[in-house]
């Protein structure tokens, strides 16, 4: 979800780091499956622990590892891998990951790029088959007993009807055949209100609340 490239939505870095502290062992490493900007991974590392983040956007890996050099020494760079989660994550097998983090786009809320593999461009029915497909893999890669935090928001669909992307994301993760992890929180983080009172005012006639919440839903691998 974040970007700081194309100026959409920054991740918050204060959760980042309660995150962190909270469900990764100490120098522990980090798989980010959908990556976006770097805030997640520089936190990471300033905070001493190892991060891998998938992108599929070069620029937006590019800047990403510019910015980490401005604010790193070079010895201690996260890693970021451009390519599509689905195809990386197979790469990454024989290696191993004590917690899992990360905001994977809202379905089509922030349209990222015209790529063929960007999620946010795909119909609703094709954008869970893949990202089901991610995290199955992604938690492949989870230590036993880690934890898997992903950040999510309900989000509409083209006829304004919203399509409970917080419940699919838990029946992505629960589904025996598929994941089978335990949810352990449901934790409710409060956005910064902002505009959205004058968003509010915008809908007013056609009754759609503005919501001003997002999901941390946290997971533990069995």
């Amino acid at each position: 979800m974040p970007d700081m490239a194309s100026g959409t939505s920054i991740f918050d870095p204060a959760l980042c780091e309660l995150m962190y502290k909270w469900f990764c062992p100490e120098g522990g490493a980090i798989l980010d499956p959908f990556a976006g900007g770097s805030v997640r991974g520089i936190v990471a590392h300033l905070l001493g622990y190892k991060y891998t983040g998938i992108e599929l956007r070069p620029e937006q890996v590019e800047s990403n590892r510019e910015q980490a050099k401005l604010l790193l020494p070079p010895d201690n760079q996260p890693t970021w891998i451009c390519g599509d989660s689905d195809k990386v994550l197979d790469t990454l097998e024989g290696n191993e990951y004590d917690f899992i983090f990360s905001c994977p786009p809202y379905f089509n809320l922030e349209v990222y790029s015209d790529l063929e593999d960007d999620l946010s461009t795909m119909s609703y029915n094709n954008f869970l088959e893949k990202y089901q497909s991610i995290i199955k893999k992604a938690h492949y890669l989870l230590i036993n007993g880690g934890y898997e935090v992903f950040v999510v928001g309900d989000v509409r669909d083209e006829r304004g009807y919203y399509v409970d992307f917080i419940g699919e994301t838990k029946k992505a993760f629960m589904n025996p055949f598929l994941v089978g992890a335990k949810l352990y929180n449901d934790i409710i983080l409060l956005d910064p209100i902002g505009t959205a009172m004058i968003r509010a005012r915008n809908t007013f006639n056609s009754k759609k609340v503005v919501k001003v919440h997002q999901n941390i839903l946290c997971f533990k691998k069995l």
